[in-house]
């Protein structure tokens, strides 16, 4: 059996099971790899549908959640010397965001205040996210405020290819990678500007190719605040 050492799927580890899967069965793929049916062929599928469609973008959906207590984990010294500095533990402001992300682009990002519930999603499904993205492919992982039927029939709307990755995947969403930049980037610029949802407008203004800013700048969950 493939020594898999984490319950995280990695794309290298996706690229090799499907390389041995086109000359092996799924069975024999399950066992050398050690990892579900169901996985294997979510992954199968994924890579399908995209080979099919190669004139179709796809859009990588994902939340995360930012708050104000974000601090500089390096300063500049003398060579040799420590720094050492205070850290506030109260608690501060905390604002969640969701967004998609194809290649370079991140589209139609909303900000909102509390926990993320299936009305939420839906409703920035339906009437941003979807808008956006018309005809092209969305994945998205599947959390619990992910209703599939639901959301699959939004996407039908849109005509919207709709996939679900795989649990323990999340190498396999590319907003991952945004997220971490975002988050270093505020550490860099939030004490310039009065409150976190400025300075993440300010963020996605620095990056020229990412669209949908002004969703982000205005959009707040009318239920929220």
């Amino acid at each position: 059996m493939f020594d898999v050492k984490t319950m995280t799927y990695s794309i290298e580890l996706r690229e090799k099971v499907l390389e041995y899967r086109e000359t092996h069965s799924l069975e024999n793929t399950r066992e050398v790899f050690g990892i579900n049916i169901s996985t294997i062929r979510d992954w199968e599928k994924l890579r399908k549908t995209q080979e099919e469609n190669p004139e179709k973008a796809t859009y990588y959906v994902d939340e995360t959640g930012i708050d104000t207590f974000l601090f500089r984990a390096r300063v500049r010294a003398k060579r040799g010397e420590k720094v050492y500095s205070k850290i506030r533990g109260r608690k501060f402001e905390r604002v969640s965001i969701v967004a998609g992300k194809s290649s370079d682009k991140v589209v139609a990002p909303m900000i909102y205040s509390g926990t993320a519930d299936s009305s939420l999603f839906e409703n920035w499904f339906e009437n941003q996210f979807c808008p956006e993205i018309s005809g092209n492919i969305c994945v998205m992982d599947n959390a619990s405020i992910h209703r599939k039927n639901k959301l699959f029939e939004i996407a039908e709307k849109f005509n919207v290819i709709l996939i679900f990755q795989p649990p323990y995947s999340p190498d396999l969403n590319k907003i991952e990678k945004y997220w971490a930049w975002l988050k270093k980037k505020l550490k860099t610029v939030l004490r310039s500007f009065g409150n976190l949802r400025d300075t993440l407008c300010h963020c996605f203004q620095l990056k020229e190719l990412y669209s949908g800013t002004a969703s982000l700048c205005q959009t707040i969950h009318p239920t929220l605040g």
